[in-house]
């Protein structure tokens, strides 16, 4: 289902997707479909990485110290959160859940059973560093279903 929010802006802390989930019984599988042609950047300076997709600067880690959401991801990959439940799903770059074809990258992730709300997406960065950050994504798809 393309959602009613389909861009994930960059500057800021979470976009609302307009998609919820429900509670199930049991765990669920979500996938996100994100437009690979569209960038953002956590880090618009000079040395900052430049511009890339969801996956974020591949290969330089958040750090632990400045408040990342997702500290030891990579800079500026997409961070997806369960609203209700405050459950921060994340995903890599060489995750094997995460594939990149036909200008699309595709996340699956699993989601716990007891976890519902809405869908939530950002940027990994520091809450009070999104100022210099730059860009957006086009989030193509989202679905879910329950595990058998």
């Amino acid at each position: 289902m393309v959602p009613p929010n389909p861009q994930v802006h960059s500057m800021a802390l979470w976009n609302n997707t307009g998609v919820q989930i429900a509670r199930t019984k049991n765990g669920k599988i979500l996938s996100i479909v994100v437009d690979a042609t569209t960038l953002w950047t956590a880090n618009r300076f000079p040395g900052g990485g430049g511009h890339y997709d969801a996956r974020g600067w591949i290969g330089h880690p958040a750090h632990y110290h400045n408040g990342y959401k997702c500290p030891g991801r990579n800079e500026g990959c997409l961070v997806v959160q369960i609203a209700e439940g405050g459950e921060m799903l994340q995903f890599t770059f060489d995750s094997p859940h995460v594939t990149v074809n036909g200008g699309k990258i595709q996340i699956i992730l699993d989601v716990p059973a007891d976890i519902s709300g809405s869908v939530l997406m950002g940027i990994n960065d520091a809450a009070g560093g999104l100022g210099d950050n730059d860009g957006i994504l086009n989030i193509l798809d989202i679905s879910y279903r329950e595990r058998p």
